[in-house]
């Protein structure tokens, strides 16, 4: 592959509180594209600067590459601490997650300029599809069918936002994700022109993922039909105890889930309904690969 560095087409992608080193070298390992999130590392709103570079040092390390997805915010991404680190250490993908703000896009631009003269390709994460979008090397567009959605309103299917993206933006690379969960899935999306393709609920049920185990147990135990979404925003959640929403990422109740597998929630896509036992990533990946 000429965008991924990775042995399949298949992009761990990024969830919050989920997506640590642990994950990250397990799907390096097993030969699809790892992401990190920087959000892992973050207290009252914001990056905290020097836990979030151990976490990265931690994952050359293990791997010997800085082949990875880190995924932050935009305001993140033009952080001159930040922006060094990345240079420094040459990581090959960023992906950026919240809107660009007309008063920022200069500087995102100026700084994905400079970060492609170090290889590095700046994605962004596609939850509405537009009439535009700004030059960025790929995108990672999310269907409704994906884990915490953070859209109001009704959603069109994937597969228009794909085809619409594809026809915008011919020359990006664009992996469509959301629901996707199933080797013959895999392989029509890369029929249909996909980069590659973006999978997180069957990962965040796997042994290398830092959910507790009792969360992991009722997800092999629930459906889609089990599946709460949180109305304000179209969060996707498998719901362990009701928690009042603490904000549009509802982080406290998605953090307490993540911990105990007892309170708060997880967020989880309909890809649900394939997670039948906990395995490990490189089991996982044999399964999705089977049709390729």
């Amino acid at each position: 592959m000429s965008f991924f560095n990775s042995k399949y087409p298949i992009v761990a992608v990024g969830m919050n509180k989920v997506s640590d080193v642990s994950l990250a070298v397990a799907c390096h390992r097993a030969g699809i594209f790892p992401t990190i999130s920087a959000f892992n590392n973050y207290e009252a709103g914001s990056l905290m600067f020097e836990s979030f570079k151990r976490t990265v040092e931690r994952y050359v390390s293990a791997t010997n590459s800085s082949d990875v997805i880190l995924s932050m915010s935009a305001k993140d991404f033009i952080n001159p601490e930040v922006f060094s680190l990345l240079c420094d250490l040459k990581i090959s993908h960023v992906e950026l997650l919240d809107s660009v703000m007309p008063s920022t896009i200069t500087t995102i631009l100026k700084n994905k300029e400079h970060f492609n003269q170090h290889n590095g390709k700046v994605l962004f994460k596609v939850l509405l599809v537009k009439d535009n979008c700004y030059p960025f090397d790929g995108f990672i567009v999310k269907g409704p069918d994906g884990a915490g959605r953070s859209v109001p309103g009704p959603a069109s299917s994937l597969e228009t936002y794909f085809d619409t993206l594809k026809q915008l933006a011919p020359n990006a690379a664009v992996i469509p994700s959301g629901g996707i969960s199933t080797s013959q899935q895999v392989k029509q999306w890369m029929d249909r022109g996909a980069t590659a393709v973006g999978i997180g609920s069957l990962f965040a049920a796997s042994k290398e993922s830092p959910i507790n185990y009792l969360g992991k147990e009722k997800m092999v135990e629930a459906s889609s039909k089990d599946l709460k979404v949180f109305d304000k925003v179209n969060q996707l959640a498998l719901v362990f105890t009701e928690s009042e929403s603490d904000g549009l990422n509802n982080t406290r109740g998605l953090g307490l889930g993540v911990r105990t597998g007892l309170e708060g929630h997880v967020f989880m896509g309909r890809g649900v309904d394939q997670i039948t036992e906990i395995l490990p990533v490189e089991d996982i990946v044999k399964k999705l690969i089977a049709d390729l």
